[in-house]
């Protein structure tokens, strides 16, 4: 895809023009208008890092045109993957996935950040899951994907404050990189006094996602399917795990073991001191079960 170097160009400007305003004005604006104003700049930010990065649209994931078009008539399909506690494997909750009939989610969803509507593309799977939340049986939860962006923009704080919050968990993917952690942890505040849990996915899989667990103590931690897979059998898997396993105990969170196949790995993972886990041993992604 050929880059609009005139529109870079027009974004980085403007981008630097309101950071220079916002300096002098940014400790008078509520809060409320500064979570808006930072979303609006981390995103043009996204945008303009991914114009100049280009993409090969159409030949590797939709296109401009298929992502506006899904957004305005959400044809994807909502699936739902159960969390189930161990070693007694009760279902306790539900993740949402979003499934296209072509390209896979994440394709999807880096193209909307790309074109400028992101935030937007997340919000309405958001906004189509929580109804569903009315056909968990209580205190089931349902966990939501979110990228740091969305995670503390407006728009989110008022989707979650119109359901029982507390059972909802905001998954942290790594869509975006998080340069800005007293403001993330300034929006959780808000978000915890709903009652809204935080997990931070993929744990262990990249440095992001430890400084993530460092500076933005989750109530929940996710291990990466690359540590579960064939932990019963691996020395180093099974020290690494361990360690995530003391840190989660002595620091309050909760581990939930993704990607768990075989029965080796969960008894490997209840003999380590995992007590949730999610995989396909449990239950594949499916439309959700009847009560």
């Amino acid at each position: 895809m050929a880059v609009d170097m005139s529109e870079s160009v027009e974004t980085a400007h403007l981008l630097c023009g309101v950071s220079g305003l916002l300096k002098s004005t940014w400790p008078a604006l509520p809060a409320h208008d500064r979570n808006r104003l930072l979303t609006d700049l981390m995103a043009g930010a996204a945008t303009l890092r991914r114009s100049l990065e280009g993409t090969n649209a159409g030949a590797d994931g939709p296109t401009d045109d298929e992502v506006l078009d899904e957004l305005h008539r959400a044809t994807n399909t909502l699936h739902f993957q159960p969390i189930v506690g161990l070693p007694s494997r009760e279902v306790v909750g539900f993740e949402v996935l979003t499934r296209f009939g072509r390209w896979t989610p994440d394709r999807w969803f880096r193209r909307a950040w790309q074109i400028g509507v992101g935030l937007e593309f997340e919000l309405s799977v958001l906004e189509r899951a929580l109804p569903v939340l009315d056909r968990l049986p209580a205190p089931m939860t349902l966990a939501i994907n979110v990228s740091p962006l969305t995670l503390i923009s407006p728009e989110l704080h008022q989707a979650v404050g119109s359901v029982d919050a507390s059972r909802i968990v905001l998954e942290l993917t790594e869509h975006e990189r998080i340069s800005e952690y007293p403001v993330y942890r300034e929006q959780l505040t808000r978000l915890r006094s709903l009652g809204v849990r935080i997990a931070v996915d993929d744990a262990g899989a990249g440095h992001s996602s430890l400084r993530h667990i460092l500076q933005l103590a989750p109530d929940t931690v996710k291990l990466d399917r690359d540590l579960t897979a064939g932990c019963d059998a691996d020395a180093a898997r099974r020290s690494l795990i361990r360690s995530l396993v003391g840190f989660t105990s002595e620091t309050g969170m909760c581990m939930v073991a993704e990607g768990i196949e075989t029965e080796e790995e969960s008894a490997a993972l209840v003999s380590f001191g995992v007590t949730r886990g999610q995989g396909y041993l449990f239950g594949a992604p499916a439309a959700l079960p009847t009560w």
